[in-house]
């Protein structure tokens, strides 16, 4: 039997501001785009997913079996869905809960060479406990 890895972190959905303060009002920014459900653009606003549990769940199921330690809100379902479709990771239905997934807005600020970052909190999902781990690897 191969190893297995846990990877127990909140997943989240970042909104991602990028405020190009040189720019005059008729130039336009980098546009981003992507092929995949997982990045979706609002206005000037990116929206993705994010988080250690997608990061280092992506990377290490490359090579081991890998189990999610997570707690996202039913507002994570879509994002879920193409991360099991397009990665073959999946979020255990015992992740889901009632509150809203963590949710961070990253304003970057950029003026020339200069740049600066802001991080807001914009919603807390459940806590992943002692508790919660156990009751993942106890079923596994």
């Amino acid at each position: 039997m191969g190893v297995r890895v846990a990877v127990a972190s909140h997943a989240t959905i970042d909104h991602i501001v990028r405020m190009d303060l040189g720019l005059d009002a008729d130039e336009e920014g980098d546009s981003v785009g992507s092929d995949g459900a997982d990045v979706h653009a609002r206005g000037g606003e990116i929206i993705t997913i994010g988080g250690p549990v997608c990061y280092a769940s992506l990377m290490a199921s490359r090579l081991h079996d890998i189990m999610l330690v997570t707690r996202v809100g039913i507002d994570f379902r879509g994002y879920a869905d193409t991360l099991s479709r397009k990665y073959g990771i999946s979020i255990p239905s015992t992740a889901f809960c009632d509150l809203p997934t963590t949710r961070f807005r990253l304003v970057m600020m950029v003026d020339g060479n200069r740049q600066s970052r802001s991080l807001f909190l914009l919603a807390r999902c459940a806590d992943i406990t002692q508790d919660t781990i156990e009751e993942y690897t106890s079923r596994s």
